[in-house]
């Protein structure tokens, strides 16, 4: 294999993790909202947003290996895929609170106290954080992901 074919498996078999992680996230989110267990159990939300926040940061990763790879930079863009993560997740709150005002929520739904989008943000900056040993493991522990560069 040539180094360019190389580059492009290691990436596709990031792609491939990064996609992994979206599908477990709507899949959660889609048994949250199929059992509707915001009504009963209001802190379903932290998990629901840790995993966007795995599944944001590794597709971001991606893409920035990616961007970086056609301007021949080596260095790995982890802080960058945090950051991206971070943008996404005041985006997703501030988009949530526009939805609010435009068409409120049942009252289960509503914001409990005040600082409810600043948890969010931190337990998806957390997810778009620990995804990185969470790829590696992967990596390390199934061939099919071997090799992955992260």
């Amino acid at each position: 294999m040539t180094t360019s074919a190389v580059e492009k498996n290691v990436r596709s078999r990031l792609l491939i993790a990064a996609l992994l992680l979206w599908v477990v996230f709507l899949a959660y989110e889609t048994g949250v909202r199929t059992w509707d267990l915001y009504r009963i159990a209001p802190l379903v939300d932290l998990p629901g947003h840790f995993l966007a926040g795995m599944a944001i940061s590794a597709l971001a990763y991606w893409a920035l290996q990616r961007w970086r790879s056609k301007r021949r930079r080596t260095a790995m863009p982890f802080g960058a895929a945090a950051w991206v993560t971070v943008a996404a997740a005041l985006l997703w709150e501030g988009v949530e609170k526009v939805q609010e005002i435009v068409s409120p929520d049942p009252a289960y739904l509503r914001d409990v106290f005040w600082w409810d989008g600043f948890t969010d943000v931190i337990a998806t900056a957390v997810g778009g954080v620990v995804v990185f040993p969470v790829l590696r493991w992967l990596r390390d522990q199934f061939r099919a992901f071997h090799p992955m560069d992260v």
